[in-house]
């Protein structure tokens, strides 16, 4: 009975741990956002904690003028990007970071779009890392 009792504490007490290290994860936001990294040289981030609060930078601070809008029931927002023609900024909901994608949530007027940001770094494909690219996906 008392081996149980101790598994039991065991796995509740790595449980939390668990859940608290997943807490910590979804919360995180890197100092800069990856958005393009195709070399040190042409790249891409942003430094805002909302894509649309400033524009994309270069890592030197150089402003790379990358803007996004969707048109919902015939109105502009803008959801990337400090662009003053369209004053209207989808809500953007959430951001991750993963090692090889950036993915933003964003809505507006009761449309949800994802935007991900995807550069293909696999370095078991020195072909596809050679490859000056990288890809944007909306979905809408």
């Amino acid at each position: 009975m008392l081996q149980n009792n101790r598994l039991r504490l065991y796995f509740a007490l790595a449980s939390w741990a668990l859940l608290t290290v997943a807490a910590r994860a979804a919360d995180f936001r890197p100092p800069a956002v990856p958005l393009i990294t195709i070399d040190p040289y042409t790249s891409c981030w942003s430094m805002a904690n909302e894509l649309h609060v400033d524009w994309p930078r270069h890592w030197t601070g150089k402003v790379h003028a990358m803007t996004g809008f969707i048109r919902v029931d015939g109105k502009s927002w803008r959801f990337m990007g400090n662009a003053p023609e369209v004053a209207k900024t989808a809500t953007q909901r959430s951001l991750e970071v993963r090692p090889t994608q950036t993915i933003y949530q964003f809505e507006a007027a009761g449309a949800r779009l994802a935007l991900t940001f995807t550069a293909p770094l696999l370095l078991d494909d020195l072909e596809l890392v050679s490859r000056p690219a990288n890809y944007v996906t909306f979905e809408v």
